[in-house]
């Protein structure tokens, strides 16, 4: 009789994505820092060829800027990970991890003598105030004259040295936390009354010395 039937059926092919997303990290990242850096942005480019649904740094959901995904990382001295993980819509993972360097302290502190004590002064015999300023990059922890531990007050370091006559060269060291140490020498010379009265000329004592 020459009768057809016809149907068709329809098939469709799932294609799974099993591409992660891509993660790169922008170029120009200094990731060797000096001491003095106490912060630093780090930044990567993540893209997908499907789409991004999350990404995190250092655990933490971050949102593109400018088409960046970056942080700003606290540093210790040492070494600091940063850690970014990106998931995709079909759940693939990517991550990427960076060392962040923050160099230790290598700078010496500095010292300043207050006052000027380059003039000729009047030997007296008794122990003489020396007063020293200190600063440093960090943090000044001690400051020595002669040796010995000195009184702080409103940035200066003081104390009674043992004075000679003639020229004396007083030794200075200070210290940071870091443990650097600066040494330093403050030249201070004195002259002696004869019996007679008769003096040289001397000068007074650097501005703010207790015994001027």
């Amino acid at each position: 009789a020459g009768n057809l039937k016809t149907d068709s059926v329809s098939i469709f092919r799932e294609i799974l994505d099993t591409i992660p997303p891509a993660i790169k990290l922008v170029a120009g990242v200094n990731l060797d820092l000096p001491f003095d850096s106490l912060m630093a942005v780090i930044s990567w480019v993540v893209s997908d060829n499907q789409k991004l649904t999350e990404v995190k740094i250092n655990g933490v959901v971050s949102n593109a800027v400018n088409g960046r995904f970056e942080t700003l990382v606290p540093l210790v001295v040492g070494r600091t990970m940063v850690r970014i993980l990106a998931t995709d819509s079909a759940g693939n993972l990517s991550n990427d991890s960076v060392a962040v360097v923050r160099n230790p302290d290598k700078e010496l502190p500095v010292v300043t003598p207050v006052g000027d004590y380059s003039g000729v002064y009047s030997y007296r015999g008794v122990p003489e105030w020396i007063m020293v300023g200190a600063t440093d990059n960090d943090t000044v922890v001690k400051v020595l004259i002669q040796g010995s531990e000195t009184q702080y007050l409103n940035g200066v370091y003081s104390y009674k040295a043992v004075i000679v006559p003639g020229v004396n060269l007083i030794p200075v060291e200070a210290v940071d936390r870091a443990g650097n140490r600066r040494y330093d020498t403050i030249r201070l010379t004195t002259r002696v009354f004869d019996r007679a009265g008769n003096s040289y000329s001397v000068a007074k004592m650097p501005d703010g010395c207790p015994y001027r």
